[in-house]
């Protein structure tokens, strides 16, 4: 074997003397790296397995419904109907703030949905919504 006219590199051991082997310390970097690695993508894939399956338990809804469900009229009368149930009032959709037939009815769809939703998520407490007083 030729020799490339260097030395071996003299290394300082921890009892102070000098030894011209190589230490066992890079190795042990280089496993402990490797562990933490393979660990490291151990967690990336759980993580990725379980958002595919999480990602296929959500409802199915049409373009349609989310713009109606975006639309201010519908959140009006969404906010409107959950106030009126949680305050114990009867249902009363007032549709006059709104002055387009489609804004009307967005208004009365939002309306109904968030009093049904208030009223069926109610306790009993004989149709009045409990009061703190």
């Amino acid at each position: 074997m030729a020799s490339t006219g260097t030395a071996p590199a003299k290394i300082k051991t921890g009892s102070g003397s000098v030894s011209s082997e190589p230490s066992a310390l890079p190795l042990a970097r280089t496993g402990m790296t490797r562990v933490y690695g393979i660990g490291l993508a151990v967690a990336l894939s759980i993580g990725a397995v379980i958002m595919v399956r999480n990602s296929g338990h959500k409802e199915p809804q049409s373009a349609l419904d989310d713009s109606r469900n975006a639309s201010a009229p519908f959140r009006d009368g969404l906010y409107a109907g959950k106030f009126a149930a949680e305050h114990g009032a009867a249902p009363h959709i007032s549709t006059g703030r709104w002055a387009a037939k489609q804004d009307q009815e967005l208004f009365a769809a939002g309306y109904k949905k968030g009093y049904s939703e208030s009223v069926a998520t109610q306790p009993a407490t004989g149709g009045r919504a409990p009061h703190a007083e």
